[in-house]
Formats: structure tokens, sequence, C-alpha cells
């Protein structure tokens, strides 16, 4: 009988430990959502709900869970070297010459939860996850791992890291009409004004920002999936060629500028001399003027009543 006990009781051990290792777990931080979907390797998906953030829920085996991000984020050209996505955007001018633009675009994806037949549903993040987020991988896998389940405080949270499928789903739908934006606006002026004329700056920011919102849901082909809600865009930087050639050029004007000045002080002394021939002073008396004038002749303050001797030299 005791054998018979010991049986059943490792009979039930067993059979809990499978009923648990076959549960699949679900987590959310509080920046993230997770779309649920049923079906096992032998059936297709279909959607189940959409978990709200900072939520935990246990369920039963063959389930999936893709996670995405909730709120604003920042999609960042300020240099890969500088913890942002993208380097710099290379940016066609006018006259054929680029500069380089960096910045930082905010966005969000559209997250409204209904609640449908007792369950939550997302319709626009569910319908951007079928058409394009599950076929370019940019979501971010869950962690139904069976040491997660039951071990209060050794849970793994799933927050929203970084992924690689994630960057180049934000480089194909984000940069891509950033880019042609950028050079569409870019070319209606030149790389100086870009550089150093702040009506033009003003313009061409003004013009970045209201053409990237449709430029980005044209590329999604929807307006219900993404929202660029800013762009933040620093002044256009030329080359260092194109700045060494405008240090030159002003270094070129300064010096241009400064014989024009020597010209017309020379001018003006000419003008006094000819004047002072005019007012019917002798050409000597007029030179002798000329050469106190410049500091030519030695000038002495005499006492008086004292007489001086100047001798040849």
């Amino acid at each position: 009988k005791n054998s018979i006990g010991k049986l059943a009781t490792v009979a039930m051990v067993v059979s809990m430990l499978v009923m648990v290792s076959g549960c699949s777990t679900v987590n959310t931080s509080p920046d993230a959502v997770a779309l649920h979907y049923s079906g096992g390797a032998f059936q297709s998906q279909a959607f189940v709900e959409c978990v709200p953030a900072s939520t935990r829920q246990v369920n039963g085996p063959g389930e999936h869970y893709y996670y995405y991000p909730v709120g604003q984020r920042t999609f960042s050209f300020t240099g890969k070297d500088a913890g942002g996505e993208s380097d710099p955007i290379k940016t066609n001018t006018k006259d054929s010459q680029q500069v380089m633009v960096s910045g930082f675009v905010t966005f969000e994806l559209t997250v409204e939860m209904v609640e449908k037949d007792g369950k939550m549903d997302c319709p626009q993040l569910r319908e951007f996850h079928e058409r394009i987020g599950y076929k370019s991988k940019a979501y971010f896998e869950g962690n139904p791992d069976l040491e997660e389940v039951g071990q209060e405080g050794k849970e793994k949270d799933r927050g929203v890291a970084d992924n690689q499928e994630w960057r180049d789903f934000l480089h194909q739908y984000l940069k891509t009409p950033l880019d042609m934006v950028m050079d569409d606006n870019g070319q209606q002026f030149g790389w100086r004004e870009l550089f150093q004329n702040q009506d033009a700056q003003t313009k061409f920011k003004d013009g970045v920002a209201r053409d990237l919102p449709p430029a980005v849901n044209n590329a999604l082909g929807s307006s219900e999936f993404f929202t660029v809600k800013n762009v933040t865009i620093s002044t256009p930087v030329p080359d260092q060629g194109l700045l060494d050639a405008l240090r030159d050029t002003e270094v070129a004007k300064e010096e241009n500028n400064a014989q024009v000045e020597r010209n017309k002080v020379a001018q003006t002394k000419y003008s006094s001399m000819a004047e002072c021939k005019q007012a019917g002073l002798s050409e000597s008396t007029c030179l002798a003027l000329r050469a106190l004038e410049e500091g030519d002749v030695p000038f002495y303050i005499l006492p008086e009543n004292q007489s001086v001797q100047v001798t040849g030299g």
C-alpha cells in the first residue's frame, strides 16, 4: 500500500509539473503593451487580447506575446557614436552641395485600448502588427520561462529594450521619409543660407516638420499606426571643405575692406593738399603742413623768449 501511495504521489507531482511547465506568462512593464495570440505548433495563430502596461498574466500553453512600446519615443539622428539611432543626415542644397543635419524626432505608436467581449483590444496596434510589425519583426519577445512562474520577486520584467529589428523598422519607415523630406526642403536654399541665414533655417525646419508626418503615413500605408509628435533640427553644417572656403572668403573680404579704407585715407590727404593750395598757400607750405600731419617733422615747444639752434645733418 505504501508503494502504491508513493507512486500516486509521484504521479501527481509529475502531473503538476507538466501542467506548470506548459503555462505561458506575460509581464508588461509600465512602458509596454503586449498582443496576445493563441495557437500552437499545429494551428494558426488567433488574436486573443491586448495586454495593458504593468500587467502580469499566466495563461495556458501555446500562447504567443508580442511586446510594443507605448508613450512617446525618440528617434535620434545625432550620431551612432553618441548613442543615436542614426548619424546626422546629409541633405542636398540648391547649389548642389550637402550639409549635415542632426536632431530628434519624437513619435508614438497608436495604442487605443477598447473593451470587446470582455477583453481588451487595441485595433490600430493589432493591425500594425499584422501588416508590418510581425513581418519586419519589429516587436519585442516575451519571457514565458518556467522559473518566472510562481516565484514572487524573481520575475524578469519584460520592458521594451532596444533590438536591431526595431531599429531597422525605424530606419525604413521613419528615417527614409526623413531623408526625402529634408532633401525636398533643403533644395530650396543654398548651403550658405542654411548655415548662416536665420530666416532660411526657420523655413527649412518648419518645412521638414510639416512634411514629415504625411511622408511617414504614406510609407506605412496608413495614418492610424504612427504619430510624429515633434521634429527638432540643429543648424545645418557644411562639410569642412566648404567651411575652409568660407573662412578664406571672409579673410579676403576683410583684407579688401582694409585696403579700401587705406585708399580712402590716401584720397582724403590728397584732397587736403589740393584744398591747401586752393586756400592760397604755397606748395612748400602745404608740404610742410602735410609732413607735420604725418609726423615726419619733429615739433618742439620752446620756452618764451628762448632761441633754438638747428644744425644741418
